[in-house]
């Protein structure tokens, strides 16, 4: 008989230790949920799944505000404390994991039963855009299904590092790919790793100057900050450096062989004068997660049908690395639907409340 407990607390060496027994990634381990907790102020539960004495599996989910980060920038915090209890939700990635070789739908679906009880005790007013891990059977979707959830496309591109180095260069598009990654190292881009904190200061300024030009609110510091203090040794920040001034960079989590990149970004001056560091940083990305033996690096989310030229766009630059594109499903649970409804109008009218798009 499947049985879902709620940890009081946790050994984050055992369990992070039986995340990577089931083949489960970094969003399941205690790294991220402290990250998450210092950064946000987010809740992590630490839930084990047992079969009669045996534990089978385990999840680790938050409980947190929606849209957090954006609501701060746009409102401030005594106007987030109002709104917290409309906007407090659970989420977790790619979870629960469940010991390899057992039926993953029936231990899914007996964790879902807890999981929604503790919601109701918690008064949450929904469980938001949750995934389980890649390659879950399709028992794994029914069980959510069967227990309410709605279900939202999404894709991602995965990209094999485990072949030779001279297979991953020759499955890089040519033209658009390996002709800028060569005009890169002719125009003299070097790419290096951040070990000191300090150094985490210059990803936070080209972060904050290409969301300012794009229009979008400044993420606080401490976003990365925090990162490197609770994520090491399982994130990476990687600068791009062009005649002594920084011009892009990148982060990368990884863990148990899964690698995903986060916030690629190219200053002002790069996207300018066409110095092609974009190309080069996720070229560097993949030669470093292969000579350090990583199986996959995952690119980020890319539009399952696109609906427009910039979603076009994305997904043409990630589909150039020699990538397969992954389709998964995000599940949604609402049960509390005047609220949710309200905060749905205040996550529309929050994007106004960002002023402008700046016209360069």
């Amino acid at each position: 008989m499947i049985r879902c407990g709620l940890l009081p607390s946790v050994e984050g060496g055992a369990w992070n230790a039986l995340v990577a027994e089931a083949g489960g990634s970094v969003f399941q381990t205690t790294y991220w949920g402290n990250y998450l907790a210092s950064y946000l102020g987010s809740r992590p539960h630490y839930l084990v799944i047992r079969d009669g004495g045996e534990v089978v599996g385990q999840l680790m989910l938050l409980e947190m505000l929606r849209g957090q980060e954006v609501l701060e920038a746009a409102v401030g915090g005594r106007v987030k404390r109002l709104l917290a209890p409309m906007l407090k939700v659970f989420n977790w990635r790619e979870g629960p994991v469940v010991r390899q070789g057992l039926a993953s739908g029936a231990v899914v679906g007996g964790c879902l039963e807890t999981v929604q009880a503790l919601a109701r005790q918690r008064n949450v007013t929904g469980i938001e855009e949750v995934s389980p891990p890649f390659g879950g059977t399709g028992g794994v979707g029914a069980a959510f299904s069967e227990a309410r959830f709605v279900a939202e496309r999404r894709a991602t591109i995965r990209v094999d590092v485990r072949m030779p180095l001279e297979a991953l260069w020759s499955r890089l598009k040519a033209d658009v790919a390996r002709t800028p990654i060569r005009k890169a190292e002719k125009q003299g881009v070097s790419v290096r790793r951040l070990e000191r904190l300090p150094e985490v200061d210059e990803f936070c300024a080209l972060v904050a100057e290409w969301r300012a030009d794009n229009g979008f609110p400044p993420y606080r510091p401490e976003r990365y900050r925090d990162m490197f203090k609770h994520l090491r040794p399982h994130c990476e920040f990687f600068l791009a450096e062009h005649e002594g001034r920084a011009v892009g960079c990148v982060g990368l989590l990884h863990f148990n062989g899964q690698a995903q990149l986060f916030t690629p970004v190219q200053s002002r001056i790069a996207r300018e004068a066409k110095i092609y560091v974009g190309d080069l940083l996720y070229w560097e990305l993949i030669r470093w997660c292969h000579e350090r033996g990583l199986a996959v690096l995952d690119l980020g989310g890319v539009a399952v049908s696109p609906s427009d030229d910039k979603e076009a766009g994305i997904r043409r630059f990630k589909e150039k690395w020699g990538g397969d594109l992954f389709e998964y499903a995000v599940f949604t649970r609402v049960l509390k639907p005047g609220r949710w409804t309200a905060a749905n109008l205040m996550r529309r009218l929050r994007r106004g409340l960002w002023p402008f798009r700046p016209s360069r």
